[in-house]
């Protein structure tokens, strides 16, 4: 591909808003992914799947039966001849009501919250009998994580409830399944349904749309706290906590807002995530480089054009199909061309859950596949005194038949996707694939300078 120009573009955007209702994942759905779930739980040689999720770790448990997990753990149990089964504790008992799919319960009070009511059932190998499992039974635990690719064999559910299932089946019938759901290849948390991206979509724009608002609006003078009130999300769950920072020294983007009032030449960044999409910018509170210290001048050059050239080279390479082996190749190639590289990956694939796992690694040999969520998250290492730039957005890679799908049960999520691709193509110069689906309201929208929100990086 040949070298291409950035340059500094002032834009206008569109005005999109997700006016209609959340979209609904129907019970079939549900039942389709539990069906799926058994299915490869019989080709590993397992009897039952328990998988675990807390407040941190719900997004496994929602896939299956649309629980999440408040204030406390619970504890699916899967198995080919019984109904799913979940063990909650006091408060979550009466979410299994709202289930799409049938669903036994078990109150099992070790999941409460101390100091709570614990005249129930507070033995766990008793629990999981109870939920079917035998001494015959070939279990597999799911997790938030797993291991192997490390050399190791572990689990990350509580330690008390490991040993329970050991117990019960002895400790060599115990295997990690945690990948069935999220390895990059084939895990089935990793492909989703039309229904699925339609809801990305529409959380995507409404989170979008909150990151907009702070940077679009940021004054100097005004505290993170008070920038922070402009995003405007309806109180959907979180995927991580909002993240605003700003300082004249090195920043941590992963950092709360504060009291601390935001100062013209500081740094700056701001994330907001809800449950299946979430977008982030970062770059400088200054209408230019003049409001720069002296040691930080030539940052368009030695920063953020080389950065914006990735960002397009990553999107222009998305597509069904592509090895994203190579795509991290191309990137890390770009960057290291004006002695930038990449802090983590670039890009991974994400749910409901900010990041499920990467197929964006060196030496992968994975491939982008229809119905893939996946996260524009390419976070560049930048030498000092600079700061680093970043544009961070979630898409869905599609292909025709399910473009199809979303465009005649979703028109106006349709709608919506098309008229952010023309502000990629037409605005900003990067060439997309027809399979790649953006979610973000501000797709790729770079300002460097966030006091002129409207002059953003673009390709000549």
């Amino acid at each position: 591909m040949p070298e291409k120009q950035v340059m500094l573009k002032s834009i206008e955007l569109p005005s999109l808003v997700a006016s209609e209702p959340a979209p609904r994942i129907p019970s079939r759905v549900y039942a389709s992914r539990i069906q799926r779930a058994l299915e490869r739980m019989k080709d590993r040689g397992l009897t039952h799947l328990l998988v675990y999720g807390d407040r941190e770790h719900s997004a496994s448990i929602a896939y299956f039966v649309n629980v999440d997990p408040r204030f406390e753990e619970a504890l699916l149990v899967l198995s080919a001849d019984a109904v799913p089964t979940m063990l909650l504790g006091n408060e979550c008992l009466s979410f299994a009501d709202r289930a799409p799919v049938e669903v036994q319960t078990i109150l099992f009070q070790s999941f409460s919250l101390m100091g709570q009511p614990r005249a129930g059932c507070t033995d766990p190998v008793a629990a999981l009998h109870d939920a079917g499992l035998t001494g015959v039974s070939k279990p597999g635990l799911v997790g938030w994580k797993y291991y192997s690719g490390e050399g190791r064999a572990c689990f990350d559910l509580p330690h008390y409830l490991v040993e329970a299932v050991a117990q019960i089946c002895g400790r060599d019938s115990l295997a990690c399944a945690t990948d069935i759901l999220l390895n990059p290849r084939d895990g089935l948390r990793n492909f989703n349904e039309p229904e699925q991206i339609a809801y990305f979509e529409w959380i995507a724009t409404k989170a979008s749309e909150s990151v907009k608002n702070v940077v679009f609006h940021l004054t100097p003078g005004e505290t993170e706290y008070e920038a922070m009130k402009r995003a405007t999300f309806d109180g959907e769950p979180l995927s991580c906590h909002p993240m605003l920072t700003t300082g004249r020294e090195e920043i941590l983007g992963l950092s709360s807002p504060t009291d601390k009032r935001i100062e013209r030449g500081d740094r700056f960044s701001c994330a907001i995530g809800l449950q299946g999409g979430l977008s982030c910018r970062a770059g400088f509170v200054a209408e230019s480089e003049e409001d720069l210290a002296k040691n930080q001048r030539g940052y368009l050059e030695k920063v953020c054009f080389p950065y914006f050239s990735a960002i397009g080279l990553w999107y222009e390479s998305i597509q069904c199909g592509a090895a994203a082996g190579q795509i991290y190749d191309r990137v890390e190639q770009e960057l290291g061309a004006h002695g930038l590289g990449i802090a983590l990956n670039p890009g991974h694939l994400l749910h409901l859950d900010e990041w499920t796992h990467t197929p964006f690694t060196k030496g992968s040999d994975d491939t982008l596949q229809s119905g893939m969520a996946i996260q524009c998250d390419n976070i560049p290492t930048v030498p000092r005194p600079y700061h680093g730039s970043n544009v961070e957005d979630g898409i869905a890679v599609a292909d025709l038949a399910l473009r199809q799908r979303i465009a005649r049960d979703y028109p106006e999520a349709w709608g919506r996707i098309q008229t952010r691709r023309e502000i990629l193509t037409r605005q900003l110069g990067i060439r997309l694939s027809e399979d790649v689906l953006p979610f973000s309201n501000i797709p790729a929208v770079l300002p460097p300078f966030i006091l002129r929100s409207h002059t953003v990086l673009a390709i000549g």
